[in-house]
């Protein structure tokens, strides 16, 4: 798995964002600069890509439908782009 990072559970967004930042942690190194959280890659060459399959079958938490847990998902996967430039 030196390329491709499965994480095969049941996952919400919570849990989602939680293992991706674990997993960007192992990547390269995240800092505060001005307030600001960066991400560095140890491999400025490499691209970090995340993928979603069935989206609803995601679980759900605090009370949240499916359809508020995938708006939240969707929200978090778009931080994940912007702060640490996941695709």
């Amino acid at each position: 798995m030196e390329y491709l990072i499965i994480l095969d559970k049941g996952l919400s967004s919570r849990i989602l964002y939680k293992e991706t930042m674990r997993v960007l942690e192992g990547l390269g190194k995240i800092e505060e600069i001005g307030g600001r959280k960066i991400f560095t890659p140890n491999d400025p060459k490499q691209k970090i890509v995340g993928v979603i399959d069935h989206m609803s079958l995601m679980l759900t938490e605090e009370g949240r439908t499916l359809k508020q847990e995938m708006d939240l998902t969707s929200s978090y996967m778009v931080t994940l782009k912007r702060k640490y430039r996941v695709s």
